[in-house]
């Protein structure tokens, strides 16, 4: 099916999609500060993780497209409106290869940090900071010591967010990570290659400030498609943890680029 010309204006119906590791738990607030717009929020695991942990997680983006298509065509008002999808990091590669395999899916699409293959290196695209991270986090198996590495690395603003940390811990302890499915998505986010063309609905926003993702990632996959990039000046790679209003208003706002919020840290 193909995409009609992509709405102005705040979509009615949001789809959210995490990264690598992560489950729709990591969200924190920005679910609820997207539905303060009026929308209606979902959020689906990627194969593999928290409430899909007992799928085998595929070992390719396309694999991890097929599985949230059949999960999402099964949602309440799924084919009726227009839908948003938003996915940060491996979130955002799969939106990109979602949107160009099925473009009548969703009338806007946010691809929040991500990066693919003909663009750089996979010793390019994750920063120095990420491979230490990752190596760290393959070998801490508490939950709450996880959080204290990975938090840091990925967010400029709540990093050392002590009471984010325990609540991100949580999470896991309530689904815990496979180890094996956290393998399996690295490898299909580090095959990716961005699809030759993708439907104008598509965004590239980038936090500047991400320490974990090259922002020149993201640059480059904009300049590639020849799409405009929307850049957040100081934000980290969870740029929906740094500053979510502006997220927010990035998505629903089909034209200005909202004004960011001053700059903090907790690190």
């Amino acid at each position: 099916m193909e995409a009609d010309a992509p709405p102005s204006g705040p979509l009615p119906s949001w789809l959210l999609l995490r990264g690598l590791g992560r489950q729709a738990g990591h969200w924190a607030e920005f679910p609820e500060i997207l539905e303060a717009t009026g929308a209606r929020v979902f959020r689906l695991d990627l194969p593999g993780m928290g409430e899909a942990r007992d799928e085998t997680a595929p070992w390719s983006v396309a694999g991890i497209v097929r599985s949230l298509r059949r999960r999402f065509l099964e949602l309440p008002g799924a084919g009726e409106g227009p839908w948003g999808i938003l996915g940060v990091s491996l979130g955002a590669m799969t939106c990109l290869a979602w949107a160009a395999r099925h473009p009548g899916d969703f009338a806007r699409v946010i691809a929040v940090n991500g990066s693919a293959g003909q663009y750089g290196a996979p010793w390019e695209r994750l920063t120095p900071l990420a491979w230490r991270s990752i190596a760290r986090l393959l070998r801490t198996p508490d939950p709450l010591e996880r959080e204290r590495i990975l938090l840091p690395a990925i967010s400029n603003a709540r990093g050392g967010d002590a009471a984010l940390q325990e609540r991100f811990a949580e999470v896991e302890r309530r689904i815990p990570l496979l180890p094996a499915a956290f393998r399996r998505q690295f490898v299909a986010g580090a095959g990716f290659f961005c699809p030759r063309r993708l439907p104008p609905s598509v965004r590239i926003v980038v936090g500047e400030g991400d320490r974990f993702v090259a922002p020149a990632c993201s640059r480059r996959i904009a300049r590639g498609q020849r799409m405009r990039l929307w850049s957040h000046p100081w934000a980290g790679h969870e740029l929906d943890l740094d500053d979510p209003e502006w997220l927010a208003a990035a998505a629903q706002d089909s034209e200005a680029v909202p004004a960011p919020r001053p700059a903090s840290r907790t690190t």
